[in-house]
């Protein structure tokens, strides 16, 4: 008889915490995430020769026989950013990212558009 007895607590002690369990992961599923808006850079178009010569180097050395078109400038976080539109020898065309070292910027990495 005492083995029935404490079957049955066992039961519902199982039966009771397998409630609260459901009920607490059904309260972090309500929860909302906070929502974060992109925002996207507002480039100005600056002059050729206002890209710093680091810059200028980086397109030589990587990007050889390749001619820029345009170039914008963008401030984020207290840094400069660059955006260069290529020209290549095919035809088409590029554009690239960099900060004013010359270190280019993966375009996915960040929100550079």
């Amino acid at each position: 008889m005492k083995r029935i007895f404490f079957t049955a607590a066992i039961a519902g002690a199982m039966f009771f915490s397998a409630g609260t369990v459901t009920a607490q992961v059904y309260e972090n599923s309500e929860r909302e995430t906070p929502f974060v808006e992109e925002q996207k850079m507002e480039y100005t178009q600056i002059q050729q020769q206002d890209l710093p010569q680091e810059v200028r180097k980086a397109v030589e050395k990587d990007y050889q026989g390749a001619t820029v078109s345009d170039v914008y400038s963008a401030e984020k976080e207290g840094e400069v950013i660059y955006k260069l539109v290529l020209s290549t020898q095919d035809g088409e065309s590029q554009e690239l990212f960099a900060d004013a070292q010359g270190n280019w910027i993966q375009q996915g990495d960040s929100d550079l558009e």
